[in-house]
């Protein structure tokens, strides 16, 4: 009767993983048509300016939001350069990502057949706790960089003009969380092949 949950689980599980993995293919190849169709426009017509009503326009850094005054609008080059360079280290998180899912599924597999403890599936955990290091750095590096790449593009540095502001520096928050979940994913690998060991122990008694 366990069995028969932890495989009905492991299926659902599956099923809602591999759809994870298609829309993030799916938002990535999105993400590179419209910054595509941005670029494709800038080269044909860079001169085009998008009318509207706004007063301001408002740069986000982090939890910081400052509202800019039109004529502090960046270059179109800026912005299409600013787009890739972001774009790109979306990707690799996004990847990073989509190759942890896979882990995820490999590891629930033998599940789905109803026996868990195997060797490949102490593989696929160390792998994933790999893949969860590596995605916590590239968070980081996008974090910081879409910060720093932001405050470059708009020009914060002309906040120095005013009365009273010295200096304009902006840094990114740093996430650690990553670490305690790289640390506890591990473990869950050696535990698992404490489990395998267990399992062959009592094959070979029986």
């Amino acid at each position: 009767m366990e069995n028969k949950k932890m495989i009905s689980m492991a299926q659902k599980l599956d099923m809602v993983l591999k759809i994870l993995q298609v829309l993030i293919i799916g938002a990535l190849l999105l993400s590179f048509v419209m910054v595509g169709v941005v670029t494709v426009v800038d080269k044909v017509n860079p001169n085009a300016v998008i009318e509207n009503d706004f007063e301001s326009v408002t740069v986000k850094l982090g939890p910081v939001s400052i509202e800019m005054t039109p004529e502090y609008a960046p270059d179109h080059g800026d912005v299409v350069l600013y787009c890739w360079i972001i774009l790109a280290l979306g990707a690799t998180n996004g990847l990073a990502l989509w190759l942890g899912l896979r882990y995820i599924r490999n590891i629930i597999e033998p599940m789905k057949r109803g026996n868990p403890f195997q060797a490949d599936v102490v593989k696929n955990f160390r792998k994933l706790a790999w893949v969860v290091l590596a995605v916590g750095i590239v968070r980081n590096i996008v974090n910081f960089a879409a910060v720093n790449i932001s405050a470059a593009m708009w020009q914060l540095e002309k906040l120095t003009q005013f009365e009273g502001v010295q200096k304009v520096q902006v840094t990114g928050d740093m996430e650690i969380g990553f670490i305690l979940v790289f640390f506890g994913v591990l473990l869950m690998s050696y535990i698992f092949e404490y489990g395998i060991s267990l399992q062959q122990l009592s094959d070979e008694t029986l």
